[in-house]
């Protein structure tokens, strides 16, 4: 998507009315909401990668847990993900046209603070081997690796792997 239409939308009449007058009470200012993100997610695999601009489920999610901080409601991380998900397929139109718009604004904010970001997916073969650790002697998973965090292995994939392995 290009500046040139981002800026086009934003200044459009139409969405000066969606920030002026929201279908959908906002618990955030327009700024907070689309903000770029401050700092850079650090992890021994991808020590300075930047997190991606947020997509309108975001920012609503985001937007509902401000409710829920202001009206003192206490959740669980998982209860708040499957309100806010039933929440947020129950809305019309004009609200999901209303994130649609703070998406995009987040995007262009996103776009002058990293202009030489550039989303590059990882595909599925390396997401598993980046993440699967299997005891090489018995082919088993193991329950979490060394730096404590969880493996995301298919018992498909550890099978083919060995088996290719063996092969060799």
């Amino acid at each position: 998507m290009s500046f040139t239409y981002i800026n086009e939308l934003l200044s459009s009449p139409s969405t000066s009315e969606l920030f002026s007058n929201p279908s959908y009470p906002l618990y955030l200012s327009v700024e907070t909401l689309t903000k770029a993100a401050e700092k850079q997610r650090s992890s021994k695999r991808a020590p300075y990668s930047i997190p991606r601009p947020p997509n309108p489920f975001f920012i609503f999610r985001k937007n509902y847990t401000a409710k829920m901080k202001q009206e003192a409601e206490r959740s669980s991380t998982t209860d708040t993900s499957k309100n806010v998900g039933k929440i947020w397929k129950e809305q019309g139109p004009k609200v999901k046209k209303l994130f649609q718009a703070l998406s995009l604004l987040a995007k262009k904010n996103h776009n002058l603070k990293y202009p030489d970001y550039k989303y590059q997916p990882k595909s599925k073969t390396l997401k598993q081997l980046t993440f699967c650790h299997v005891d090489p002697g018995t082919g088993n998973k193991d329950e979490d690796n060394e730096e404590g965090e969880l493996n995301n292995c298919s018992d498909d994939f550890v099978s083919e792997f060995f088996s290719n392995r063996n092969n060799s």
